[in-house]
C-alpha cells in the first residue's frame, strides 16, 4: 500500500511511502506462546507544488548510501590485496 498526506506551508507537499505491515504469530505452549507485529515503511519523495509547478523531489537515503560506499570499498580491499598478492609471485 501506499500512504502520504500533503504538509501544508508556503510549498504544498505530497509525501510518498510504501507501507508493509506483518503479524508473525507463535505457537507454543503456555507462557512460550508469543506473538508480535511489524511494519516496514521506506520514504521515497515528495511532490512539491509550489509557484514554478508541480515536481518529484526524491528522498536521500543516506544509510543505503553508506553502506554502498563500504561495499565497494571492501571489494577494492580484497581485489587490490589479491592483485598484491599476484604480483609478488
Amino acid at each position: 500500500r501506499w500512504h502520504g498526506g500533503p504538509g501544508r506551508g508556503p510549498l504544498l507537499r505530497g509525501p510518498l511511502w510504501p507501507f508493509g505491515a506483518g503479524r508473525p504469530g507463535g505457537r507454543g505452549v503456555g507462557a512460550a506462546d508469543a506473538g508480535g507485529y511489524a511494519t516496514r515503511v521506506k520514504p521515497l519523495g515528495v511532490f512539491v507544488v509550489d509557484d514554478e509547478g508541480a515536481h518529484w523531489q526524491p528522498a536521500l537515503d543516506l544509510n543505503r548510501i553508506i553502506l554502498g560506499g563500504q561495499a565497494v570499498g571492501a571489494v577494492a580491499t580484497v581485489a587490490l590485496a589479491w592483485a598484491l598478492r599476484r604480483r609478488r609471485r
